[in-house]
């Protein structure tokens, strides 16, 4: 999702759901997070940006702004971080950009616009509605471990190796374009009538949006 999110953000209508990692201490929720980054290389902030220590919301924005169509790391979400903060995720979906000041002799502004998807991963749900609803969620309970399957990920993880497998979805980019909008329609009513029974039709539309978002890219790359 994260590669083809200006397809994606387009054909949603400006919106692009962040992924949520959540769960007890030492679940794996760290691990499977670098794992991902390291799809595009060896990750400039291993350990993600801490959101609840050190992290001010101007260097939020600083890296918000460094990146495009890749993955950025909020790591130790709290529910008592600050609204800035809060916001500032929000609008990572959202696409919406805040203005911060430039340290110029005068009154001048910029607007740092989010090109990149959210991964934020913490122990805790976020208690703010506006922001649980903009997240896809993946709980992690140390149930399920594979540790030898872990070990040859770790080596190619190391040597740089998983960068192949984003050079190999690069080469659908052009098919996400031309079919996103087509397919995901197909995707949303799947997952629609999947879950109208279970729910009595009670959930909210943006969480079959946030489910599509995943899904098409992937039943895309399925079909071709």
């Amino acid at each position: 999702m994260s590669l083809f999110r200006d397809h994606i953000y387009k054909a949603n209508n400006s919106y692009v759901p962040n992924l949520f990692c959540f769960g007890p201490r030492q679940q794996g929720k760290s691990t499977f997070v670098r794992s991902l980054m390291c799809l595009f290389g060896q990750p400039a902030q291993p350990d993600g940006i801490n959101l609840e220590q050190g992290t001010t919301s101007t260097s939020m924005n600083r890296t918000i702004a460094s990146y495009r169509n890749g993955m950025i790391w909020f790591n130790e979400f709290k529910n008592t971080i600050s609204d800035y903060k809060i916001g500032l995720l929000k609008g990572i979906a959202d696409g919406s950009g805040k203005s911060v000041g430039l340290k110029t002799a005068g009154n001048e502004t910029r607007t740092v616009t989010p090109l990149s998807t959210a991964v934020i991963s913490g122990q805790h749900l976020p208690s703010e509605p506006a922001l649980f609803s903009r997240c896809v969620m993946l709980e992690f309970d140390g149930t399920k471990r594979n540790n030898e399957a872990f070990d040859e990920l770790k080596t190619w993880q190391d040597n740089t190796e998983l960068t192949n497998v984003l050079l190999e979805l690069l080469n659908y980019r052009e098919y996400i374009g031309l079919l996103y909008e087509e397919c995901s329609k197909k995707v949303y009513n799947i997952i629609r009538s999947l879950f109208a029974k279970r729910y009595n039709n009670k959930l909210d539309d943006r969480y079959f949006l946030n489910f599509k978002s995943v899904l098409t890219p992937l039943y895309i790359c399925y079909i071709k």
